[in-house]
């Protein structure tokens, strides 16, 4: 690993990682600064390519289009020659790396050729001076989080293009990438913005040049035609200027009285349609014509016959009802009539408002946050609820819920992305609370996974349907978005510790019991309990109604609740039989713990015979601490030391009664790995370098199950989440080479993904696994 950005880490990492080849330090010192200078004369021969087209563009009055893509996307393997199709239309190519540092409006006085009505740039005033202009750098109001440097750059081309005339901007993408469901939406809002057109070709294995030189000969003619409009205009608006010039002064006084005339005529008619309705609404009424909708019934019979018909139809609901007024008032789904634009009405400037979550919304407001993991997020309901936040945990998400998020959502985003904000988006829609006074909340991790952006997809979506009005509050340790009215206080940060490693132990302890239960629920009814002993113990400062006639104690300091739960799990009736084959389930984070969204494996698992196995939260909320020498010594990005072993140490101190309390039950329990050995256990198969998404603790927990006796394993993972592909299905091949018994299976998530599939999958697995326990407990018995 090598960061660019870091000049004197670059020397010593060269230095480190040639010492087979004798390099010296004086060595890597010279080739580092002639590698950085040229590294600025290749961005600069670059931008003045980009300078030579325009000129070009200029002296032969011709169209450009901005080709831009990823860096592979250069490759003609890749880009399928399409390039070399733009140029056999007529039009310039450039790259948005040539582009993205010009300015809009910025006088580029790109060669001696001047066009029409075009000053010369040299031409001095009276006192002998050239007027120079400043360079004037403006900040555009994203909607999404610009956390990457070529989307950094992406955008700032966009906004070029959109104010540069005769420059069209078409965007390559490649099937499957993500992370361009993030950029293909906020450039297209950029360059509506402006009225521009937006053109995206996906770039796949298939050579077929047939439709993307049909939407590239669409767009020449969009815009040739754009063009003709606008000299049309110009040349209507010259002539009726010149006519009315010319007859201003004979007509006004006829164009007066006329006016004067057609007024006295509307006057009259207005008055006679007023008496003619009046006429007819009295006649209406005697004959019993028909009510106005959303007035009331004329007798109290029909009116409680209408109550009953609105309540049986949610459809029907004034929620529903005022946010198609509001999606309306705010353009989506208009139609094209009645001379409405045909222009995309996803602009920059619509998203640009941001409602802040003030102080003043903290008595009023709920705020409303999607499920993940429903044994961990009841815990932390209760967790902000006691801070004095009304605070709701939205309970299951539904098939109902990927639809809606499927239509406010791009769809190439990940699978979460559509389940969390359709999960949130219905909640609105169908009424359940009231938009005036909600606010949406989301987790914003602020590394490298799209899973940062949540928040500007929420509030897209949010606009979308008509609710520009709900504030969105993300909840993130490095504070990225302003929320004035919600603190993490340490009181808050204190208790959302414990609730989650408290909902690590109540899983763990769940799972390992419930498929060896003598009577049929009495294991989700003592976890049912003790979930309401653990949120009445985090809202009351230790104190439970619930637990003083469950176990005879009222107060329950940590220490003894974590003990109790294990004694209480240990203490449940089992049937004496043997340890069932072990399933284990990793993945991506959402699709990991919320059953919605991996179709209940955890339920299939035990449907099957087995045990299921679920690695606790808390190691990947608690990942940055660990890996902070690593990233300081590859990367020099390790941050405060002092103040990352200072967490290590809180987190010692939080984990240590848990690990107490499980020795309680003499091995019924497993213990966790400590995170420096998962950290040690990664690195035996990938890097810790591998830090996107799940990263490199997917890998450590995938080799966890195996070495503590559980090699079968599910890897839920959305499809297209390119992080979990590598981290988890790519490290398949290397774990089988170092343990030949894994029986692992990746199973992906998507809205369209067949359940049946999956199923059949997941039995298949199971059914090999069945068949190595046999044979293994035949081989011991042996």
């Amino acid at each position: 690993y090598f960061n660019m950005a870091n000049h004197e880490l670059m020397v010593d990492r060269i230095v480190e990682e040639f010492a087979w080849a004798d390099v010296t330090r004086e060595e890597a010192e010279t080739a580092v600064k002639a590698a950085y200078a040229e590294n600025e004369v290749f961005k600069h021969d670059v931008q003045m390519e980009g300078l030579k087209a325009l000129a070009y563009m200029k002296e032969h009055d011709c169209k450009g289009i901005v080709l831009a893509g990823r860096p592979y996307h250069i490759d003609p393997e890749v880009n399928h020659g399409i390039p070399e199709t733009i140029c056999s239309l007529g039009m310039v190519v450039l790259s948005e790396d040539s582009i993205c540092e010009l300015q809009p409006g910025q006088n580029l006085n790109l060669s001696e050729f001047l066009s029409e009505g075009e000053e010369d740039p040299r031409r001095k005033n009276a006192s002998g001076f050239r007027h120079v202009d400043d360079r004037k750098v403006t900040k555009m109001p994203l909607r999404v989080t610009n956390q990457w440097a070529y989307h950094a750059r992406l955008y700032a081309a966009a906004n070029f293009v959109a104010s540069y005339p005769g420059l069209e901007l078409v965007q390559l993408n490649s099937f499957g990438c993500g992370l361009d469901a993030i950029t293909t939406d906020q450039v297209s809002e950029i360059l509506a913005d402006k009225a521009d057109v937006y053109t995206m070709l996906k770039i796949d294995e298939v050579s077929n040049l047939g439709a993307a030189k049909i939407r590239l000969r669409s767009l020449k003619a969009a815009i040739e035609e754009r063009e003709r409009n606008k000299r049309r205009t110009a040349a209507s608006t010259s002539t009726d200027s010149t006519e009315s010039s010319d007859s201003t002064n004979t007509a006004a006084v006829a164009e007066a009285k006329a006016r004067l005339e057609a007024a006295k005529s509307q006057l009259a008619q207005a008055e006679a349609q007023l008496k003619s309705a009046e006429r007819q609404a009295n006649a209406a009424a005697r004959q019993g014509g028909f009510r106005k909708t959303g007035s009331d019934a004329p007798t109290p019979g029909r009116q409680i016959m209408l109550d009953t018909v609105m309540k049986a139809n949610p459809k029907l609901t004034k929620a529903v009802k005022d946010a198609s007024r509001r999606a309306a008032e705010n353009g989506v789904g208009e139609s094209h009539e009645h001379g409405k634009s045909a222009h995309n009405s996803a602009t920059m400037s619509k998203y640009a408002n941001r409602i802040p979550f003030g102080k003043s919304m903290r008595k009023d407001y709920t705020i409303v946050a999607p499920q993940m993991s429903p044994i961990h997020f009841s815990l932390v309901e209760s967790v902000i609820r006691s801070g004095g936040y009304k605070f709701d945990i939205l309970k299951h998400a539904s098939r109902e819920n990927v639809e809606t998020g499927l239509k406010y959502v791009n769809n190439d985003a990940c699978y979460p992305a559509i389940m969390v904000i359709g999960q949130l988006i219905d909640a609105i829609l169908e009424g359940k609370y009231d938009p005036d006074h909600t606010a949406l909340a989301i987790t914003q991790t602020g590394g490298m996974c799209r899973a940062t952006n949540y928040f500007g997809l929420i509030r897209k979506a949010l606009v979308d349907a008509g609710y520009p009005q709900i504030p969105v509050i993300a909840i993130s340790t490095q504070g990225i978005e302003d929320n004035p009215g919600f603190t993490a206080t340490p009181a808050l940060l204190h208790r959302a510790i414990k609730a989650l490693i408290i909902g690590d132990l109540l899983m763990k302890c769940l799972y390992r019991v419930r498929p060896y239960e003598v009577t049929k629920g009495s294991a989700d009814k003592l976890y049912q309990t003790w979930d309401t002993i653990v949120r009445e113990t985090i809202e009351h400062h230790g104190h439970s109604k619930t637990a003083r006639r469950f176990i005879g104690k009222g107060y329950l300091p940590y220490q003894t609740l974590l003990k109790e739960i294990v004694k209480s799990f240990d203490a449940l009736p089992l049937k004496d039989e043997p340890r069932k084959v072990r399933v284990g389930v990793v993945g991506e984070i959402l699709v990991k713990y919320q059953p919605d969204a991996n179709n209940h494996v955890v339920d299939v698992i035990e449907s099957q015979d087995c045990e299921a196995v679920v690695p606790g939260i808390m190691e990947f909320m608690t990942t940055r601490p660990y890996i902070s020498d690593w990233n300081e010594h590859y990367l020099g990005t390790g941050g405060n030391k002092l103040g990352y072993a200072l967490m290590r140490k809180g987190l010692d101190l939080y984990l240590n009664p848990v690990r107490h309390a499980i020795d309680l039950a003499h091995g019924k329990f497993s213990q966790d790995l400590p995170m420096p050995e998962l950290v040690k256990k990664a690195g035996e198969v990938t890097s810790v370098g591998v830090q996107a998404g799940e990263g490199w603790l997917l890998t450590a927990e995938i080799l966890e199950l195996i070495e503590s006796g559980c090699p079968n394993v599910i890897c839920a993972q959305p499809f297209a989440c390119l992080p979990n592909h590598v981290t988890g299905r790519g490290m398949f091949g290397k774990i089988r080479r170092l343990h030949p018994e894994a029986n692992i299976v990746s199973i992906d998530y998507d809205p369209g993904a067949s359940e049946a599939n999956q199923l059949n999958r997941i039995k298949l697995m199971i059914s090999a696994a069945k068949k190595a326990h046999r044979a293994a407990q035949e081989a011991k018995a042996a």
